[in-house]
């Protein structure tokens, strides 16, 4: 039952080191980690060397 007043939720409870399925961090890039622990596929790991923030070029 669900009106303006009330909702079913779900929660969900996880060690905080993942969540979801580990992807690379390039946009749209489908191609799978070699570790879970990356941030990058292996054919983007050079950007592991530039800034995070979204617009910096900056080396890291």
């Amino acid at each position: 039952h669900t009106d303006s007043l009330s909702a079913t939720i779900h929660a969900t409870i996880t060690d905080g080191v993942a969540i979801g399925h580990p992807c690379c961090g390039v946009h749209n890039c489908h191609t799978p980690l070699t570790f879970t622990h990356n941030h990058f596929c292996s054919q983007h790991q050079d950007l592991n060397a530039v800034c995070a923030v979204t617009g910096c070029h900056l080396k890291a």
